[in-house]
């Protein structure tokens, strides 16, 4: 069911694989342990702000994953937003406002993130 290849460098998973989801209704911290954060822009009638943790406490090439699960992204933006001094693509924000939108980010363990 695991195996590592310590040769080549790779690991393979033959099974299903879960990973961290939380759902969101309000502005919210990003924890180290997230991967997937779930926006329900359906429920709240207010933008809502997601906040990177600070890029120095994650691992380089941590990601996450945000998702307007409520659709409503186009009425009730999310804003993701980094640390101060800290970027996404070289801006402190990124702002999704299209319905169902996604976001999919990693860092570099240091000061910054990078949409995929």
């Amino acid at each position: 069911m695991f195996a590592v290849d310590v040769e080549n460098k790779t690991t393979k998973i033959k099974t299903g694989l879960t990973l961290n989801r939380v759902a969101i209704t309000s502005n919210y911290t990003v924890l180290k342990s997230d991967y997937y954060v779930g926006i329900n822009t359906a429920s709240p009638s207010a933008v809502i702000t997601a906040s990177l943790p600070n890029a120095n406490t994650l691992n380089s090439g941590q990601t996450f994953v945000f998702k307007d699960e409520g659709g409503s992204a186009n009425t009730y933006n999310i804003v993701v937003s980094a640390s101060a001094g800290q970027t996404i693509d070289n801006q402190n924000k990124v702002i999704l406002e299209s319905p169902h939108a996604a976001l999919t980010i990693y860092t570099d363990g240091a000061s910054k993130f990078f949409i995929t």
